[in-house]
């Protein structure tokens, strides 16, 4: 790979510029690489649409960034994944910014999460995808589970071929948040 210099579009230094920034304030793009609970898989890879979601992580699960790939040649406007959180998700890069040479499909607004079953997470979030785009999203919470305004029978079945993850110790059984202290997590124990 060859270093930025004079032969690059203005677009193309503000792209690699950006993506440094984003690589060095955000920790849970470094700080466990080496660990394999820095990692998780959302979709595999959804093959009819060409779209790959992951997780990274911190031991602070603030931290964490939802990376959403899609190497489809057609953008999505409404695109559903499952997330692990409740909250709103930010996004804070877009590989399809105009700043870059791109198209502008971006999510200009921070997306609160609905209690909709999809890639066997209990919440999930819409978003529009570029085409052959990479996006990132920054997890901002502040509302508990079950503030979301929607049913709790609310259900909106997408592809389920991914295995459910296991309970890990400091996560709750609901999947909803981290804490082992979650009200979630003791209603379940009672029954």
């Amino acid at each position: 790979m060859m270093a930025p210099d004079k032969e690059l579009t203005d677009e193309m230094k503000r792209f690699i510029h950006d993506l440094n920034e984003m690589y060095v304030s955000q920790p849970a793009l470094s700080l466990m690489d080496n660990d394999y609970e820095g990692f998780e898989w959302i979709q595999l890879m959804k093959y009819e649409e060409n779209v790959l979601t992951f997780l990274r992580k911190t031991e602070n699960p603030e931290e964490t960034l939802l990376a959403v790939c899609n190497f489809a040649a057609v953008p999505y406007e409404n695109y559903q994944m499952g997330v692990p959180f409740y909250g709103k998700y930010k996004e804070i890069f877009n590989s399809d910014r105009k700043e870059y040479g791109g198209q502008g499909i971006v999510n200009v607004r921070a997306k609160t999460c609905k209690r909709a079953d999809c890639d066997e997470r209990e919440y999930s979030v819409t978003f529009k995808l570029p085409a052959l785009g990479v996006a990132v999203f920054f997890l901002h919470t502040g509302q508990k589970a079950g503030e979301t305004g929607s049913s709790s029978e609310e259900t909106d079945n997408c592809q389920k071929d991914r295995p459910q993850d296991s309970t890990k110790e400091g996560k709750c059984k609901k999947g909803c948040c981290r804490k082992s202290s979650c009200k979630e997590n003791s209603s379940e124990e009672s029954r």
